[in-house]
């Protein structure tokens, strides 16, 4: 799983299987406070760094944006970390954006870098 966050909440959602990632990009009321709460505990616990690495879930902290990747094996934890601060970089470049924007970049990267042949968004 990855998750990009602004430093308000929860952006995307993006789960991984078969080669194919769907990137959940709505969400409820409850998802939003938990992303917001998320999102607050992370910068507290991470202050002062741009990388991070807690237990099994590594990230980066852009401009903007914040991208988390939850690692299930500890061998990829350095390529998620700098594929998320590839893809956060891209997106801090653009600035404060609309949703559409992030979410083409997003996949641009994703069929670049993961090589993922299918991308279902899911509203």
């Amino acid at each position: 799983m990855l998750y990009i966050f602004d430093y308000g909440g929860p952006i995307l959602v993006i789960s991984f299987s078969d080669n194919q990632a769907k990137i959940f990009r709505k969400f409820n009321d409850d998802n939003i406070i938990n992303g917001m709460a998320t999102v607050a505990g992370l910068l507290h616990r991470v202050k002062d760094t741009k990388f991070f690495a807690i237990s099994r879930f590594v990230g980066y902290l852009g401009k903007h944006f914040i991208g988390v990747g939850f690692v299930n094996d500890i061998k990829y934890r350095v390529f998620i970390i700098g594929f998320l601060k590839r893809l956060i970089s891209e997106i801090d470049s653009i600035g404060v954006s609309i949703i559409d924007l992030i979410v083409e970049k997003t996949i641009n990267h994703l069929k670049r870098e993961i090589r993922i042949k299918s991308v279902e968004i899911i509203e």
